[in-house]
């Protein structure tokens, strides 16, 4: 049996609504993220005691949750700034906030291909660290509900043959 390595994964962040087939090449992230978790996205069941029964009441489901750990790249103004943006916008300031973004993380396993899509991603922490013996790193962290307004899944995951183009959407 053979396991899905790093190597094998690109992440890649996009506008949001973008779809998998319509990824571009330049919204990869390269030689960036040392960490990538996903969680959240539970749903609990209530019990309500009645008398002749229970009643399970149905809660929403959690917020899902996009971690990154990264070390800040320099090797260009557009990359230096790449993850500031996503939190702060263009405007780069505490005043300004990020757009709603789309995610990937893209694997490529010999004769298989298998996506992770996220839509309406929003920046919500960005904690940077720069020690006198490491580099500049840090963490941003993104949340996404399960559904979007219109109702409609904000996470999705496909597999297909390698060469094939992934057919997900988000409508």
């Amino acid at each position: 049996m053979a396991g899905v390595f790093p190597s094998e994964a690109t992440v890649y962040i996009s506008a949001v609504d973008t779809v998998a087939s319509a990824v571009a090449s330049s919204d990869a992230i390269k030689g960036e993220v040392t960490n990538w978790s996903l969680s959240g996205g539970s749903q609990e069941i209530e019990v309500v005691h009645a008398i002749g029964g229970d009643i399970g009441k149905e809660m929403p489901r959690d917020q899902y949750e996009v971690s990154f750990d990264l070390v800040v790249q320099n090797t260009a103004t557009s990359t230096l700034d790449r993850w500031d943006v996503f939190s702060y916008g263009t405007g780069l300031s505490s005043a300004t906030e990020g757009d709603a973004k789309s995610m990937f993380l893209d694997f490529a396993t010999g004769s298989f291909k298998k996506v992770l899509a996220m839509n309406n991603c929003r920046s919500v922490t960005w904690d940077r660290d720069l020690d006198a013996e490491d580099m500049y790193k840090g963490t941003m962290t993104f949340k996404f509900s399960a559904i979007d307004e219109a109702g409609l899944a904000n996470f999705k995951t496909e597999s297909v043959a390698t060469g094939s183009d992934y057919t997900l959407d988000w409508s």
